[in-house]
């Protein structure tokens, strides 16, 4: 297990110490703006990029594509980090023609792996054409398995693809037999044969079942990483998650500081969230909204209440609201309980996940 950037995190003893914005003469607008653009990386943000990156470079420096796939539960911040990297290598359009370098396609439920293929391809020729996916030529998207394969590498190359990411990954692995399993693994196998373009697979633990199923798609697919939420199992966990809530607050459109990482408000998140990123950021930004529209310095621990009980999240497992409970009660909670002694409130990934984080 990696353990990134420990810092102790000080009780803040001013209210305006540090703070990243200044937002004393913004509009109430702009504030909101400023509190719905709010992006602080997981703690192994620009590690996992890298990793991303020499995917991404590989095609040019080896014969076989190096690839790899990103997992964890919905909400540890998986999406974030594709979009981060794709905001680095935008499409670029000219008069004539539309580069893609980096093409990302979301896998939808119940897909089976002709809708696939065809979802991908229709997806790829709407933008290389500049038209809706409706207005696609049917035509494009008849014939064999084989012969819609072979169009979608010739986009893949029109489009001069570098880097295709596959998202929601799991919709194709979702109770399928071991047969329906190791054809998948061949199919993304062989988009990556033909177009030597490298794949990043993306979703829930749920995808690695391909690797157990299909060992030459585990060689494949050579970087396996997992994206886990924040952990309090040990003091320098603790410490990091504190020093993740300490930069939000620093980022936070307000002229004082919220006290978010504070040690009992870290454990009232915590509770709040199963140290989820995105349930984390959900409930600071909601809470944000209803401050600026009251005109005050800094979030309260109200208006956190009020953001929890309107929408608690799908990962938390409070047995209250973790903004109302008092401090002493809010530590006999199962859920703190069992986190500060490292039980995982799901089953842990595969042997063969890297744990990042």
């Amino acid at each position: 297990m990696t353990q990134i950037g420990m810092l102790i995190i000080q009780e803040m003893t001013n209210p305006k110490e540090n703070k990243t914005v200044d937002v004393e003469h913004l509009s109430k607008e702009d504030r909101l703006r400023l509190l719905n653009s709010i992006y602080v990386a997981h703690p192994d943000a620009e590690k996992i990029l890298k990793k991303i990156e020499r995917c991404h470079e590989s095609r040019t420096i080896s014969s076989e594509p190096r690839s790899m796939s990103l997992t964890g539960e919905t909400g540890s911040g998986k999406t974030t980090l594709i979009e981060q990297y794709m905001l680095r290598h935008p499409t670029l359009e000219t008069a004539k023609t539309t580069t893609i370098p980096i093409f990302k396609s979301i896998i939808q439920p119940n897909t089976s792996i002709r809708d696939f293929i065809i979802s991908v391809l229709k997806s790829l020729v709407s933008r290389v054409s500049n038209q809706r996916e409706d207005d696609v030529s049917d035509e494009l998207l008849k014939g064999s398995l084989p012969a819609i394969r072979k169009r979608l590498y010739k986009y893949i190359a029109v489009a001069e693809v570098k880097l295709i990411i596959l998202d929601e990954f799991q919709h194709l692995i979702s109770s399928k037999s071991k047969k329906v399993l190791n054809d998948i693994a061949d199919t993304i196998k062989t988009i990556i044969n033909e177009t030597k373009v490298p794949v990043i697979l993306v979703g829930t633990t749920k995808a690695n079942e391909v690797f157990v199923e299909n060992p030459e798609m585990a060689r494949r697919i050579s970087e396996k990483i997992r994206l886990k939420p924040f952990s309090i199992s040990s003091e320098e966990e603790l410490k990091t998650y504190r020093k993740f809530l300490a930069h939000i607050d620093k980022s936070l459109p307000f002229i004082k500081l919220s006290n978010l990482a504070q040690l009992e408000m870290s454990i009232r998140f915590f509770a709040a969230s199963n140290g989820y990123i995105d349930d984390t950021m959900r409930i600071i930004q909601d809470a944000g909204y209803s401050a600026i529209h009251a005109n005050n310095d800094a979030i309260n621990l109200e208006d956190l209440a009020d953001a929890f009980e309107n929408n608690p999240g799908q990962n938390q497992q409070a047995e209250g609201n973790p903004f109302i409970a008092s401090y002493d009660e809010l530590k006999k909670w199962a859920c703190i309980e069992n986190a500060q002694m490292g039980i995982p409130h799901k089953p842990s990934s595969l042997r063969k996940t890297s744990d990042i984080f």
